[in-house]
This record gives structure tokens, C-alpha cells and sequence, in this order.
């Protein structure tokens, strides 16, 4: 009976001793499991940081963009009010032109031509366009 005992007794270690080594491995996995959930943990943090200044750089740029088509606008416009201002000053001094015209044409009919007949007109100041 003692050798019965006995060889239970070792059977009983070996199983304890088997329990033991299993126990260490599962808590060798779980804080491997718990360092690979903290890492896991800290590359979420940095990711969600890095979406966050990736978001508020895009919000940025797109007011950058929004101000550049703004001012893109406004120099369009200021392009056709700069071409419509020359075409009105175009157009009156043309007609300010044709109208000086005129008036030397008529100056000349007034004043008979003495000696060779020339036909320039002569220089002497008139009174302004504007003071009519």
C-alpha cells in the first residue's frame, strides 16, 4: 500500500507540478497580452492624434481655399470695372476728339484762306470742351 501511495504521491506532483507550468505560461500570456493591449492603446492615442491635426489642417486649408476664390472673384471683378472705365474713357475722348474736329473744321469754313490756299487750321486756343 505505501508503494501505491507513494507513486500516487508522485503522480500528484507531476500533476501539480504540470498545473504549475501552465499557470506560468498563461500568466506569461496574459502580461504579454496586457503590454500588446497598452501598445495597442498608446498607437490608437497617436492616431487619433494625428486625425485631429489632420482634420483641423484640411478645415485650414480649406478656408485658404475658400479666401483664394474670393480673391480670385473680387480681381475678376475689378478687371471687368477696369476694362468698362477704359471703355468709357475710350469712348469720350473719341467723341471729345470728333467733336475738336468739328470745330476746327468749321473754324476753317469761317475764316477765308489768304495767300496759297493752305488748309491747316490755325492754332489760336478756344475756349474748352467743358466750359460751354
Amino acid at each position: 500500500k505505501s508503494i501505491e501511495q507513494a507513486v500516487a504521491l508522485q503522480r500528484a506532483e507531476r500533476r501539480v507540478s504540470q498545473l504549475e507550468d501552465a499557470n506560468k505560461r498563461s500568466e506569461e500570456q496574459r502580461s504579454t497580452a496586457v503590454q500588446h493591449a497598452r501598445e495597442v492603446e498608446r498607437q490608437q492615442l497617436a492616431i487619433s492624434e494625428d486625425f485631429r491635426k489632420a482634420k483641423a489642417q484640411n478645415v485650414s486649408l480649406d478656408q485658404k481655399i475658400s479666401e483664394g476664390r474670393e480673391q480670385s472673384r473680387m480681381a475678376a471683378e475689378e478687371l471687368h470695372v477696369v476694362r468698362n472705365d477704359s471703355k468709357y474713357e475710350l469712348t469720350r475722348t473719341r467723341g471729345a476728339l470728333d467733336e475738336l474736329r468739328y470745330m476746327l473744321k468749321k473754324q476753317a469754313a469761317a475764316r477765308p484762306s489768304i495767300g496759297s490756299g493752305s488748309s491747316r487750321p490755325s492754332l489760336t486756343p478756344m475756349t474748352p470742351l467743358g466750359s460751354r
